[in-house]
């Protein structure tokens, strides 16, 4: 199957054709990356698996972990983030410095998601961005403290 049959596949009514294609994409390599984010994506659980294994399974690389990190940015999808936080706690030091690059443009549920990503590497290079998000003030949690403080 050509690259457009398998991204067309992506979005078939059956879970299982989706899976299947999230399979078949890893064959490409580097190039089914933004499909395979996408895929990370997916109301079923098990595309999202899949996807998540697959990039796993792909050589580690900054550009790779910076894709996924992508998926840390304001969005609704759930399973996106959560299967975003699963490749990256495996992608190792590439994560690591995908994420120190981005920490700063994220929303607070997005560095809450990195650290849980780095937390879950044990990778020892992450303990240094661990320490600064560990001392990161959500600014929402400051504002409703000044607020309760003005009341009273």
């Amino acid at each position: 199957m050509t690259r457009d049959n398998l991204e067309q596949a992506l979005t078939a009514q059956d879970p299982e054709v989706r899976r299947l294609a999230v399979g078949e994409l890893t064959r490409l390599g580097a190039e089914s990356t933004a499909a395979l984010v996408r895929a990370l994506g997916d109301e079923d659980w098990r595309v999202r698996k899949e996807a998540t294994q697959a990039i796993i399974d792909m050589p580690p690389s900054k550009e790779l972990a910076q894709a996924v990190t992508k998926a840390l940015e304001p969005n609704d999808n759930v399973g996106l983030r959560n299967a975003a936080v699963e490749t990256l706690a495996a992608l190792g030091q590439s994560a690591v410095e995908a994420l120190t690059e981005a920490s700063t443009s994220l929303d607070v549920d997005g560095r809450k998601l990195a650290a849980d990503a780095l937390g879950q590497s044990r990778h020892p290079s992450a303990v240094l961005l661990l320490k600064a998000l560990a001392g990161d003030v959500d600014i929402s949690t400051l504002e409703l403290r000044r607020s309760r403080h003005s009341v009273t």
